[in-house]
C-alpha cells in the first residue's frame, strides 16, 4: 500500500498523482486528496491503483447515490456534485483545445455548458450483460456486477430488468438491450446462446413492449410486435430499429440541435 497525493483528474475522471517518479492513475480519487492506494497495474511509465482508504478528503467529495458506483464501470464522477461534474467537463474541453489548437486565451472563448434538466433517468438505451446473473461489467474487467436498479435509465427499463431477473433461467442469456423512447415506445432485444425459454420470453414479455426481438447466437430468430419503434424530437419522428444508433439523452439532443440551428442561422 502506497500513500499518494492527488493533483488533478485525467480525462477519464481518474485521479492523477506521482509515485516513485512515475504518474499514477487512481479511480475514485479527487484533487487535493491524500489516499492510501493499492497498485493494480505497473507499466514502464505509469501505475494504476485503487483507493484503499482516504487520509485527507476533498471538500468537493459527495457520497455517491448509487450503491454500485465503486464497482460498476458505468459511471465515473458520481462522487462529485453535478455542478462540479460540469466544471470538470468544461476544463477538459479547454485543456484539449489549448493543447491541440493555436487559439489564444481559449478559456475566455468557451461558453458555459448547457446542463441537463435530468441528472438521472435520462438514458433511453441500456445494455445489460448476463452470466447466470444480470448487470454490468466491473471497470476494466469482465467480472459481472449484478444489479437490481440503474439510476441512469427510466423506471420502465428498471421494471423490465427485474421481470427478467426474477422469471428466467439466465444461464441461456448473453445480453439484454432495452430502448425506451418515453412516449410509450419500448423495444426489448434478448440475446441467447441457445434457443431455450423462447416461448416463456414471449409469454411474459411480449405484452409489455412494442417490439420484442429474440436473437440466438447473434442472429435474429424472431420479432414479436413492431420491427421499429418511434422516437420524437420536437416535431420530428424517427424510426428506431433494434441495431440502430440514436442519441441516448433525448432532452439534451434537442438542446444540442437547437444550438446548432441558432449558430448557423439557416
Amino acid at each position: 500500500m502506497e500513500k499518494v497525493l492527488i493533483e488533478k483528474l485525467d480525462h477519464q475522471g481518474r485521479g492523477i498523482g506521482r509515485l516513485n517518479d512515475k504518474i499514477i492513475f487512481v479511480n475514485n480519487a479527487l484533487p487535493g486528496e491524500e489516499v492510501n492506494v493499492e497498485i493494480t497495474l505497473e507499466k514502464k511509465k505509469f501505475y494504476e491503483g485503487k483507493v484503499i482508504d482516504i487520509i485527507k478528503e476533498s471538500n468537493e467529495r459527495i457520497e455517491s447515490i448509487c450503491p454500485y458506483f465503486y464497482e460498476c464501470g458505468g459511471c465515473d464522477l458520481l462522487h462529485l456534485s453535478y455542478e462540479n461534474q460540469l466544471k470538470f467537463k468544461q476544463n477538459k474541453v479547454i485543456e484539449i483545445l489549448t493543447k491541440y489548437s493555436k487559439i489564444e486565451s481559449i478559456e475566455t472563448k468557451i461558453k458555459d455548458i448547457i446542463p441537463s434538466n435530468n441528472i438521472f433517468n435520462y438514458r433511453n438505451k441500456v445494455t445489460f450483460q448476463v452470466e447466470e446473473n444480470i448487470g454490468f461489467y466491473k471497470r476494466k474487467s469482465y467480472d459481472l456486477i449484478p444489479i437490481s436498479k440503474c439510476l441512469l435509465i427510466t423506471e420502465t427499463m428498471n421494471e423490465l430488468l427485474n421481470i427478467i431477473k426474477d422469471n428466467f433461467d439466465l444461464s441461456t442469456f448473453d445480453k439484454v438491450i432495452i430502448k425506451d423512447m418515453e412516449n410509450g415506445q419500448i423495444m426489448l432485444s434478448i440475446y441467447l446462446h441457445e434457443p431455450k425459454e423462447i416461448d416463456k420470453i414471449e409469454q411474459i414479455l411480449a405484452s409489455k413492449v412494442q417490439s420484442l426481438n429474440i436473437y440466438v447466437q447473434n442472429k435474429l430468430y424472431k420479432t414479436i410486435g413492431e420491427s421499429n419503434i418511434i422516437a420524437k424530437l420536437q416535431n420530428f419522428k424517427f424510426l428506431i430499429s433494434s441495431e440502430a444508433f440514436f442519441q441516448v439523452n433525448l432532452n439534451q439532443t434537442v438542446k444540442l440541435y437547437n444550438k446548432v440551428l441558432e449558430y448557423t442561422d439557416l
